[in-house]
Parts: C-alpha cells; sequence; structure tokens
C-alpha cells in the first residue's frame, strides 16, 4: 500500500479516510531516507501524520512527514 510514497514530493497532500469516512487532508512537509536502527529520528519530531515505507534491497525507510491542513468529519 505504501510503495508509492517515494515518488511524492514536499508539497504533495494527502489524504486520509479512516473506517468512520473521516477525512483528513494533510501536506508533504519533508522527507527522509532512514536506517531501520534510527528509532529516535523515526519517532522524534513534531509532525501531524508520518508514513513509512521500506526501500527493499538498499536497508532503509523511507519517512514522509506531513501537517494536517484540514479536517471533515
Amino acid at each position: 500500500h505504501f510503495g508509492r510514497l517515494k515518488t511524492l514530493q514536499t508539497g504533495d497532500e494527502v489524504t486520509f479516510v479512516d473506517m468512520d469516512e473521516n477525512v483528513v487532508v494533510y501536506k508533504v512537509v519533508e522527507m527522509e531516507i532512514l536506517k531501520p536502527t534510527n528509532i529516535e529520528e523515526m519517532e522524534g519530531g513534531d509532525w501531524d501524520l508520518t508514513l513509512f515505507t521500506c526501500n527493499y534491497g538498499l536497508g532503509t525507510r523511507y519517512a514522509v512527514r506531513c501537517q494536517m491542513v484540514e479536517e471533515n468529519e
């Protein structure tokens, strides 16, 4: 599901829809490539949403950091 995260760019919008059909829109503010052992970097920061995916074969992870733009319930 997250294999295409690495194609996102700063400024792109990410729409999240939960099981109750609440919609939250986020804007990508930062992209990082992290080692799987960098737990503090994965958990740190003040982002509203962080999405991760593995970079198969390279032993790294993509981290997409986002800030909330709007929430529609």
